[in-house]
């Protein structure tokens, strides 16, 4: 029902405060008020209601996504630790295996000059110039 200006002028008693400080008093024409209320009568009927419930939503989509967004980067900082995990374990693994590599070239070359000695003590106790007490230590040393 559209209200005319004289269904209007019948509520000119009621104290009201629309917009900020605006007040309509008794006596006053309330025309003015009830133009004003239509107007944002009808830019409320003009929005879709839905866009209502996407305004009120807007806060809990908001925090969901937010949440979403915090899980991601909780599951990208534990895949970036486990990476980081791996590749300093692959990393301790080449340096000691590099570690060994070299401390089985030195074993070999122990071995090697061990087996040298051992020649050398069974040669000279074979030719007679020492005791067999010298190719019993070359034994031990091998």
């Amino acid at each position: 029902m559209q209200c005319t200006t004289n269904h209007a002028r019948l509520y000119q008693d009621v104290t009201t405060y629309p917009f900020g400080n605006e007040r309509l008093h008794k006596g006053q024409d309330s025309s003015r008020l009830h133009k004003r209320q239509n107007a944002v009568g009808t830019l409320r009927a003009a929005k879709p209601a839905q866009s209502a419930v996407t305004e009120i939503d807007a806060g809990r989509l908001r925090a969901n996504v937010d949440f979403a967004r915090g899980g991601y980067d909780v599951a990208v900082a534990n895949y970036r630790r486990v990476v980081l995990t791996a590749m300093q374990e692959a990393e301790d693994g080449i340096t000691g295996l590099a570690a060994l590599e070299s401390a089985a070239a030195q074993a070999q070359v122990a071995i090697a000059s061990a087996r040298h000695v051992l020649d050398l003590a069974t040669s000279r106790y074979e030719g007679g110039v020492t005791t067999y007490l010298d190719v019993i230590t070359g034994h031990s040393r091998c």
